[in-house]
Formats: C-alpha cells, sequence, structure tokens
C-alpha cells in the first residue's frame, strides 16, 4: 500500500500504554475516502486495506464511524467469511477475504496463566490497536493445487481465551456488518471448555455454518452439540469410521440448508434417506448399487425426501448407471447447455454425456416432477429432485457440489 500512515504501522512488541494518540479526523477521514471505493467493492482499485489493517484503524473510535458508513454500502454478495477454530492447543479467528483470494488472515488467541498488567498487547474490557503483535509462524497453507498459497498472524494475548475470542469475533462482525461465519470445533476440546464455547457461539446470530472434527466411537460429542443448535445453515462432520460406529444424529430435528459428512461409511441408507436438509453431500459412503436403486424406485413411487440434492462418494464400489434404468431414452445433444432438462418435460428419460458426467433425467407420470442422476469417474454419485415447473434445476446445485468437492479434496477453507 502507498503511503502507509503511522498509525498502520505494525505492531512488533510490547510498548507501554494504551492506544497511541489517535490520528486526527481529517488525516483519518483524508486516508479512509482514498480507500473508500475498495471497501465498496470496487474492483478497480489497486490498494485496498487488508483486514489487519481494517482490525487496527477500526479500535480508533473517528476511524469506526468512517468505516462502518462504508461498510453499509458495500453489496450482500461481498460478504467476508469469518472462521473461529477452536482445539485444545490452538485457538483463532481467521478471516478469508474476497479482496485477498490468495491469503488467509488468522488472529491467534493465546491463553496465559498471568499476563503482566501493564502490557499493552493484554486483551481485557476492549480492543486497543496495541493488543494485537505480530506473530511470525510457519506457513501451512502452501500447498499445490489450493487456492490460498499465504496465511499471516497478529496475537492476543490473554487470560480468558474463550471470552477473548468470542469479543474479537463480536469486534471483526461489526466491522465489516455482514458476514458469513463458521465455527470449527476439534474433538480434543470435550474436557478444554467445550460447553463453555457452544454455550456462547450458538447464540450469535450470524453463526450458521457449524464444523465438529474428529470424534470417538461412542459419538459423546456430537449429540450433545446437535441438540443445542437452534439456526444453523450449514454442518460439517468429520468424523472417524470405527467399525462399531452407529449414526444417531439427531437431524430429524434440525432443519438445515446443507448437511457435509466427511467420512460416512457408517451412515446407513435409511439414515440417509431421512436427513433434513436442501443439500447433503457425504464422503466414504459405504452403499452399493443396489441401495442406489432403492433411492430412485422410492423416488419414482411417490416418495419425497426432506433432501433435494445428494451426493455421495462411494467408497469401494464401482457402479454401472446403466442398470439403474430401463426403457427408450431421449439422448441429450452434446451442444445443448444443462437447461435442456428443463425445457424438454415431454422426454420421460433423457440420457447425457457432459462435464465428465452420465446421467440420465427422468420425470413422474403423477405430478412431472424429475429425478436427476448421474455418476462422475467410478464413484462420484449425485441425484437432484425438481419440481415439474423448474428451471436451471441442475446447475443450481452443481455449483455447490463442485465447491464442496474442492473443499474435500484440497482440505482448503
Amino acid at each position: 500500500m502507498e503511503d502507509v500512515p503511522l498509525f498502520l504501522t505494525p505492531v512488533t512488541k510490547s510498548e507501554g500504554g494504551d492506544n497511541p494518540a489517535e490520528p486526527g479526523s481529517k488525516e483519518l477521514e483524508k486516508f479512509l475516502q482514498r480507500q473508500a471505493p475498495s471497501l465498496k467493492g470496487d474492483e478497480q482499485v489497486g490498494n485496498p486495506l487488508d483486514p489487519f489493517q481494517m482490525i487496527k484503524l477500526f479500535t480508533f473510535g473517528s476511524a469506526k464511524k468512517i468505516i462502518l458508513e462504508q461498510s453499509r454500502l458495500q453489496p450482500n454478495s461481498e460478504k467476508e467469511l469469518i472462521i473461529v477454530s477452536f482445539s485444545k492447543m490452538e485457538h483463532k479467528v481467521s478471516i478469508i477475504s474476497k479482496q485477498f483470494p490468495d491469503t488467509k488472515w488468522s488472529i491467534m488467541v493465546k491463553g496465559q496463566d498471568s499476563v503482566l498488567s501493564n502490557s499493552s498487547f493484554k486483551f481485557d474490557s476492549s480492543l486497543k490497536w496495541n493488543t494485537f503483535t505480530e506473530l511470525k509462524l510457519k506457513n501451512d497453507l502452501a500447498k499445490e493445487g489450493t487456492s490460498k498459497n499465504e496465511e499471516k498472524f497478529l496475537q492476543i494475548l490473554t487470560l480468558d481465551v474463550i471470552t477473548a475470542t468470542s469479543k474479537l469475533f463480536d469486534f471483526i462482525s461489526e466491522m465489516y456488518g455482514s458476514v458469513d461465519s463458521r465455527l470449527r470445533l476439534m474433538y480434543d476440546l470435550i474436557d478444554n471448555g467445550l460447553d463453555e464455547i457452544i454455550n456462547i457461539f450458538v447464540e450469535k446470530s450470524n453463526m450458521v455454518q457449524y464444523e465438529f472434527f474428529s470424534f470417538d466411537e461412542k459419538e459423546t460429542l456430537l449429540k450433545p452439540l446437535l441438540r443445542k443448535l437452534n439456526h444453523p445453515k450449514e454442518l460439517t462432520v468429520l468424523s472417524q469410521s470405527y467399525p462399531d460406529f452407529q449414526y444417531h444424529i439427531e437431524l430429524r430435528n434440525v432443519l438445515l440448508e446443507s448437511f457435509i459428512s466427511y467420512g460416512a461409511s457408517f451412515m446407513k441408507l435409511d439414515e440417509i434417506m431421512n436427513i433434513k436438509s436442501e443439500k447433503i453431500c457425504l464422503f466414504e459412503v459405504n452403499l452399493n448399487q443396489f441401495d442406489l436403486g432403492i433411492i430412485i424406485n422410492a423416488w419414482m413411487l411417490g416418495w419425497n425426501p426432506q433432501w433435494k440434492a445428494l451426493l455421495m462418494m462411494i467408497d469401494n464400489n464401482y457402479l454401472e448407471i446403466e442398470s439403474l434404468v430401463e426403457g427408450k431414452c431421449f439422448p441429450m445433444p452434446v451442444s445443448e447447455d444443462w437447461g435442456f432438462l428443463d425445457r424438454n418435460p415431454q422426454f420421460p428419460l433423457i440420457k447425457f454425456e457432459k462435464d465428465e458426467q452420465i446421467g440420465y433425467r427422468r420425470r413422474r407420470d403423477e405430478d412431472g416432477a424429475a429425478i436427476t442422476f448421474s455418476i462422475r469417474q467410478y464413484n462420484v454419485f449425485k441425484i437432484i429432485l425438481s419440481p415439474a415447473e423448474a428451471t436451471n434445476s441442475y446447475t443450481q446445485y452443481d455449483e455447490w457440489f463442485d465447491t464442496t468437492i474442492k473443499r474435500f479434496m484440497s482440505d482448503d477453507d
């Protein structure tokens, strides 16, 4: 960034005192107005404020007022993603910014048995400019094939990690005005403040994505957590595939927009069929071709599940999709887009080969509703349900599937 003011100089060590002298309102206003187009989402601006500079500026009252006004002008499509991560050894709040797609901005919250009262970077009741110190850590994101190749760090020292993390999350949420938020919890928290974390964060209305990683075979963690979730949009579960694990997830009382499970070999067919979620993505599923036929035939006979789109990566089974249909089918021309499936309801059975997928679109005689199922490679099976009057029903969910698969394959955020 050109002409960075002194008040944005990174803090590299503890220095006594509170915030440095707040810059004059005219200096701030002039500087922020110069940056305002980038905050409104104008891609033509080459030097937008990065998240760390925004955070430090937001600790100044005069800057906060201007930033909040600019945030209100930012379109909802430009929402940033905030990820709050808790594990036994690490606690952090990360920002995934659309303006900086190759960088992850993380603030580590480090607990201390004692923090000197005169330490300027101690977290107490409010965040100050000197609360944050730069932290040099090994960059673990520089992986081939991932979209993010750098992670930058700040650090906060505190006596109360959970409360400090909560206040930091609220601070960043207010700064951006409109955010998507994700709470990531690791299994090793079960005896390290898990209940307190859940009780605090489930009450935050903008915390709508939840990720639970590495559960034990007795499911002592997952069930109590699910009972407390009252407004999740997305739920992600990463579980170990223990031989005797029984999947008793209480999703029948939790209505989700999307449910993702990494390591779902323990899920039974009836449990998959009865999940209450518009979109479902399951990896390492232990079903076979006969099970898939049951789902399709049940729908053809009038069964209507709670879900609209289901993707399963079938484990250790080679699928032959042709065996799931019978009768004469109309081939979709290669030159046609996916909208062809919705524009031609007169064909009860359409076969397509497009974008490395082979599949079929079938319609029910009773209501004209459609089921589209396809296979990619040899074990990625996809089902999309749509009403008779649907338009663009396939691509509506296909893009979400692709994003979820890439996230799974790259272990990215």
